[in-house]
């Protein structure tokens, strides 16, 4: 849809013309899921699909907030009055404070990713914005994996940065964007602002994270299809959603800390979890996973207090946004994913440059692996066992690798993330049984929502088919899956 097609409902509702428009696209992440905030690169493209947000200042104290489809998201109005306490100091500290995730929790979930943009950029400016009317609508479906909430706050940036010129360079538009979501209680990182920003037509661009780095791009061709998919679960970011989330960025930070106390040596090129790689740290692949050895299989709170009392202080705010896993936190398993995710989002760019499309359908399919709940077997779902990462197969691991057993190269290591489900699953192993199709995962951060699949061309149509008859029309769902190519980023324009 286009932007300017808000101008009639903006009229309607308001009385008076907006002075902006603004659109982000979903996006898509070929490779690189869930490690964004661990400073790995990822590898994005944006969709045909988008959210449009039209605005005006309107003389008073009060914003308002409306979109076309009033049933599922109402409408809100709220001043910077109402704020329970002073928009002051670090932005972290601010929304995770009692008396302001009360206040969040008060407004409905559409319009908190609006209000978070908002103080996060007055907290920027150092001043309030001016009150807004405020309207939005687009094509891009909610609680699909699509990122149409990062689309919704990215919108919200671009309009306030366009409407003050504040003339925000690239990377603090991605960390006022970024940082403006965590309103929610996701702690997630800025890959999806930074992929609808970057976006280019016809092309993958791959992006390194924490800094934010545009590292290159990769024409995407012509003999391929991207092919995406809505289950129609919803990929809901309520409190169960953020609590599944958080506790695995939990695990990581809990991995890395100890990884930093155990390896001294390592001070200064082990920043991130993205560090740990044979280049960076200078050591062979079965020392990485010999690395991975060294940590506890899993580790509960109690644990990491009594063992590590150092790490756990560091750790406590990180606590605070989530819940213990039952049987503690496993690392070893996080880890695998996040390393083996990794190592497949910096290199599938050459993949890509060489055309290679049977051996990036390969890393697809592993990486979903890592998601997986369940698999299809004589027509039917069953529950998909967790590999083992006790010591002996972390043994078995390395002694592979150092017989140079190519199965055992960490791009092919798919760990367990698993944040899939049975119904996004079936949907992937549906599409993997037709011919023509390469690989296909889960996108986003889980737990519902959308797939793709990376099919030949030609093979598209089978595909849909298949999907349509095996998993939409037995549950009566629209069906709801297309053909879609790398489209342009986010734009705003002052009217």
């Amino acid at each position: 849809m286009e932007p300017d097609s808000l101008t009639p409902f903006f009229h309607e509702t308001y009385g008076h013309q907006p002075e902006s428009l603004a659109r982000a696209p979903g996006r898509m992440n070929l490779m690189g899921r869930h490690v964004d905030h661990q400073g790995s690169d990822v590898n994005m493209l944006a969709l045909d699909r988008h959210v449009c947000l039209a605005a005006a200042r309107n003389g008073t104290s009060q914003f308002r907030f409306r979109n076309v489809d009033q049933r599922e998201f109402p409408d809100f109005d709220f001043t910077l009055s109402e704020i329970p306490i002073p928009l002051e100091g670090e932005w972290e500290a601010f929304i995770d404070h009692p008396e302001v995730i009360n206040f969040r929790n008060s407004i409905p979930l559409w319009c908190r990713y609006l209000v978070g943009s908002i103080l996060r950029t007055s907290l920027e400016n150092e001043s309030s914005i001016p009150a807004l009317d405020i309207f939005v609508h687009g094509d891009l479906p909610p609680a699909a994996a699509l990122a149409s909430s990062s689309a919704l706050v990215l919108c919200m940036t671009l309009t306030v940065d366009a409407l003050l010129d504040c003339q925000l360079e690239l990377a603090h538009k991605l960390k006022v964007s970024s940082e403006s979501e965590r309103i929610t209680g996701m702690k997630g990182g800025n890959s999806d602002p930074a992929a609808m920003l970057t976006a280019q037509p016809g092309r993958i661009v791959q992006l390194g994270c924490l800094p934010f780095k545009i590292k290159g791009t990769h024409p995407f061709s012509d003999r391929y299809r991207i092919i995406l998919a809505n289950s129609h679960q919803k990929a809901e970011k309520g409190e169960g959603a953020r609590n599944e989330y958080n506790w695995r960025v939990g695990a990581y930070r809990i991995a890395l800390c100890l990884l930093k106390r155990f390896h001294p040596e390592w001070q200064g090129r082990m920043e991130q979890l993205r560090d740990i790689h044979p280049e960076q740290l200078e050591i062979s692949q079965a020392n990485i996973y010999r690395t991975v050895s060294d940590l506890p299989e899993r580790i509960t709170r109690e644990e990491l207090a009594s063992r590590y009392p150092e790490e756990a202080k560091q750790l406590e705010q990180l606590f605070a946004a989530h819940t213990e896993p039952e049987g503690g936190y496993p690392l070893r398993e996080i880890l695998v994913y996040g390393l083996g995710e990794m190592a497949r989002a910096r290199q599938i760019g050459e993949l890509l440059q060489q055309e290679d499309y049977e051996a990036v359908g390969r890393w697809i399919r592993h990486s979903h692996d890592g998601d997986r709940v369940s698999r299809r077997e004589d027509e039917e779902q069953k529950p998909w066992p967790l590999p083992p990462f006790d010591d002996q197969a972390m043994a078995r691991l390395i002694r592979s690798t150092e017989s140079n057993d190519p199965e055992a190269d960490l791009a092919l290591q798919c760990g367990a993330y698993r944040c899939g489900t049975f119904r996004v699953d079936e949907m992937v192993d549906i599409c993997q049984s037709v011919d023509g199709c390469l690989g296909a995962q889960i996108l986003g951060a889980g737990l519902g929502g959308s797939i793709m699949a990376l099919v030949e061309s030609g093979a598209e149509s089978d595909v849909i088919e298949r999907l349509s008859h095996q998993y939409y029309d037995p549950r009566g769902l629209p069906r709801d899956a297309q053909v879609t190519t790398p489209g342009p980023g986010a734009s705003v324009e002052i009217l």
